[in-house]
């Protein structure tokens, strides 16, 4: 999956735009309105992010 030049896979490090969080990529998950959702590993938690299609 594409975000601005970046293209990221699961296993690959993602930091959040807005709150600065660091994690590993879980899971990348296409929605019907065409965002995606991203699941990352936090420190073992898991915190779901959006990526908005543009």
């Amino acid at each position: 999956m594409s975000v601005a030049t970046a293209t990221y896979k699961v296993g690959d490090t993602y930091t959040t735009q807005k709150s600065k969080v660091t994690g590993v990529i879980k899971e990348i998950t296409p929605q019907a309105n065409g965002n995606v959702r991203v699941a990352l590993d936090v420190n073992g938690s898991t915190r779901y992010t959006t990526w908005t299609a543009k």
